[in-house]
């Protein structure tokens, strides 16, 4: 595997590199350093090192036993807003005094990489308008770079984390680098960055690795560790294998203390090749549950804990939401209104995956989910389905009456749709089951299921229609001598599929 511009052939396995500019920062700057070599860096970076002498500084890292990836490059007074200046003709000379000093001060303590910003645009200017100007200035420091052995990195930011940047989009700083033709330049690719800017950052790193000269990694939404949100890190690791031989900066935001949240770097095997770090495992996707009534809480989890115990539940109550449903003759504004508030909640919460557990607000569930950048499941779909497979005669036990009418309408819909003509449905309501149960008297509501489950004998499968009855699968197996299926097993089963699937493909921001 060739390695990427700016790396010494040591770097081709994966290795990180901490940005203790994010990392650490409890700490002063020595302090960091250390930190992450204790922590398991094999280098640091940092955008203004200088404030540490160059002696110094080589003490620091070699104590800690680690490199210096990269570091900034002519800054800019950042009292003035300036946020480099490499892009700004007005600014020539400060650029390359500022440029020259931190070369000499990058090769003296070792440092592979440099990172020279191009500032923000003027107002009233274009990029266009800048253009020759920003040439001319990269030019001038990848020459002088190249005398000292170093890579001078370009690096896109969009509107949305820097407003005005000179370099928005991951087009500009690949165009910039194709029209410099010099080896010694590459691109810094922040996956954050790109996929705020709508584009598949595995994609990116497959197609550019030999013009990527340095990755930067964080989640969205909150800019946290990988594996807390959106982007697919597992597609990331497979494109990075197949040819960026770089360090993997972190240059995230720490959901808590900077150690706790390492974990997630103990699931990398270090060859590139095997193990499966970004997979299942390593990301522990975070599912949230959406509850109208406490009695689903249990067999969810039990669920989960036996199909997926990889993924962190979240849960969510509003236990009004069944004594309201049941008062209203069909879905109103409000309830459309508080489904969506609800899941939005678990948005912000960074969930992978959102389950609603009430059988009564299928309508509103489905409004939320067309929205919604993560799979989103009402709690029959997936159970209906598996009962389809099964045979075309179905029974259904229900303890929610207000229930028993969407999910008809949804088992119908679903089986038109799948071309199950001979599909039909043979429904029972047992309320008073339910009223067992909240009374604390679980024996009871098994019996009653059991007792009614023996009028759906003649059916090829029985379906319990609320998540609190999972409980009572076994007795109303029995009773009636067929199949029993429960919604939190097939729920959970078709929402581990689901988010397997969308997290390479989902995008918050189309």
């Amino acid at each position: 595997m060739a390695s990427s511009p700016g790396y010494p052939a040591r770097f081709s396995a994966p290795r990180f590199s901490a940005h203790v500019g994010y990392l650490f920062t409890e700490l002063s700057l020595p302090e960091r350093i250390a930190a992450a070599g204790r922590a398991g860096f094999v280098a640091v970076e940092h955008p203004a090192p200088m404030q540490i002498p160059a002696t110094r500084m080589r003490e620091l890292l070699a104590d800690a036993g680690v490199v210096f990836a990269q570091m900034g490059l002519a800054p800019g007074d950042a009292s003035r807003g300036e946020k480099g200046l490499a892009a700004l003709p007005d600014a020539q000379g400060r650029f390359r005094d500022g440029a020259l000093a931190g070369l000499d001060y990058a090769a003296e303590i070792g440092c592979h990489m440099v990172h020279p910003m191009a500032g923000v645009l003027p107002q009233g200017t274009t990029l266009e308008a800048l253009w020759p100007a920003y040439l001319d200035n990269r030019h001038f420091v990848a020459e002088e770079a190249e005398k000292r052995g170093l890579t001078v990195l370009i690096e896109p930011i969009g509107p949305g984390t820097l407003p005005g940047y000179a370099i928005a989009r991951t087009g500009d700083a690949l165009r910039a680098i194709t029209e410099l033709g010099r080896p010694n330049v590459g691109m810094l690719f922040d996956v954050f960055h790109g996929y705020r800017e709508g584009l598949d950052p595995a994609a990116v790193i497959a197609a550019e690795s030999r013009r990527i000269a340095h990755i930067h990694l964080a989640d969205e939404p909150g800019r946290h560790e990988p594996g807390t949100g959106w982007i697919d890190f597992r597609a990331i690791r497979q494109a990075r294998a197949a040819g960026y031989g770089g360090l993997l900066g972190c240059e995230y935001v720490p959901r808590a203390g900077t150690v706790d949240g390492l974990t997630w770097m103990s699931q990398w095997t270090g060859d590139g090749e095997s193990g499966d770090c970004f997979g299942d495992t390593w990301m522990r996707p975070r599912i949230a549950l959406v509850h109208a009534v406490r009695e689903a809480i249990e067999p969810i989890e039990a669920a989960l804990g036996k199909l997926w115990p990889e993924a962190e539940p979240m849960h969510l109550l509003d236990d009004r939401l069944s004594v309201d449903r049941a008062m209203e003759t069909g879905l109103s504004p409000d309830m459309y209104r508080r489904i969506g508030e609800l899941g939005t909640y678990t948005l912000a919460a960074n969930a992978a995956g959102i389950l609603f557990t009430c059988s009564a607000l299928g309508p509103a569930i489905e409004a939320f989910a067309r929205r919604a950048p993560v799979p989103v499941l009402k709690p029959n779909e997936p159970m209906f389905a598996e009962a389809l497979e099964a045979g075309g005669r179905v029974g259904m036990l229900a303890t929610f009456t207000p229930s028993v009418a969407s999910m008809t309408e949804e088992f119908e819909m679903l089986a038109a749709a799948l071309g199950r003509c001979d599909a039909r449905l043979e429904s029972r309501c047992v309320p008073e089951a339910m009223a067992a149960l909240k009374a604390g008297n679980g024996e009871r509501h098994d019996a009653l299921l059991a007792e009614a489950a023996t009028h759906l004998a003649g059916c090829d499968v029985v379906m319990l229609a609320q998540f609190s009855m999972a409980r009572a699968q076994s007795a109303v197996s029995a009773a009636s001598g067929r199949k029993v299926l429960t919604s939190p097993d097939s729920a959970v089963r078709k929402l581990k599929a689901l988010v397997a699937g969308t997290r390479q493909t989902c995008n918050p921001l189309r």
